[in-house]
């Protein structure tokens, strides 16, 4: 190219570089200016959101004071159910309430081999719970009436004269057993309702088992309706979760409507 049409197709293209690209500096200039933009945009967006979420979710007023009241009643009931013998229900079996153990039939109590008293090496009086700590109301490991073998009968005569309902049994967890198990535990069980001590016939209330894996208080609802009214009740054990030697009883509650 020379002299004139030189100079003038140069100013051209320095013009057409102009309108159609921009410096590096401009450039991102630009770009700063429109990523500031995209970023608030999307701040808005996330805001308007939460703002949405918020007036969705929003709870009533004084909602949350109604929820604590909530809660202390609940923790209320079961404390007072707690003091109410465990269970919150009348037991009729209860020696201090009037219950009395009267026979075991031909259940035998196990005696530890190892006498709490000697004299010269000669045993003179083996340590043991007698069939009257079923129906008493403390418990603690070791506190039961154990009998030998993994069956036995006990019979009880009841405070009052009740309508059977439902009947409760307790044993210690294995998280306070010294062995790390209770396979002395009850398993199958049935209890009759009778009419005297004398009566070797009765009403059978229901077949039972106890969980060993469940609560350490288990409670069972009669299997019969309208059963009739009784004064006497005899607890069988069929079966226990795996000790040869003996059963332990610890806690045998019964439940029903007194005569009126």
């Amino acid at each position: 190219f020379g002299g004139s049409g030189g100079k003038s197709g140069n100013a051209a293209f320095r013009q057409f570089l102009e309108e159609n690209y921009v410096e590096r500096g401009e450039f991102e200039k630009k770009m700063k200016v429109l990523s500031a933009d995209i970023s608030n945009r999307i701040s808005q967006g996330i805001d308007s959101q939460r703002s949405g979420l918020s007036s969705s979710f929003m709870l009533p007023s004084g909602i949350g004071s109604r929820c604590n009241d909530a809660v202390r009643v609940i923790v209320e009931d079961a404390l007072l159910k707690f003091s109410a013998d465990k269970t919150g229900l009348p037991d009729y079996a209860l020696e201090s309430a009037g219950g009395s153990v009267i026979s075991t039939r031909c259940s035998t109590t196990y005696y530890r081999k190892t006498a709490l008293i000697s004299v010269f090496g000669i045993p003179l009086w083996y340590t043991s719970n007698s069939p009257r700590t079923v129906i008493q109301p403390e418990v603690h490991p070791g506190q039961c009436w154990a009998f030998k073998g993994d069956s036995g009968y006990i019979v009880i005569q009841l405070s009052v004269p009740i309508r059977p309902t439902a009947f409760s049994l307790e044993h210690i967890p294995k998280s306070l057993s010294m062995t790390g198990n209770i396979d002395s535990a009850p398993k199958d069980f049935t209890v009759f309702a009778l009419t005297s001590e004398y009566d070797t016939v009765g009403v059978n209330l229901g077949n039972f088992t106890y969980q060993s894996l469940g609560k350490p208080i288990q409670s069972f609802d009669v299997q019969v309706s309208n059963p009739g009214t009784f004064g006497f009740v005899e607890l069988r054990i069929k079966s226990n979760w795996g000790n040869k030697d003996y059963t332990c009883l610890y806690r045998f509650r019964v439940h029903g409507v007194p005569h009126p």
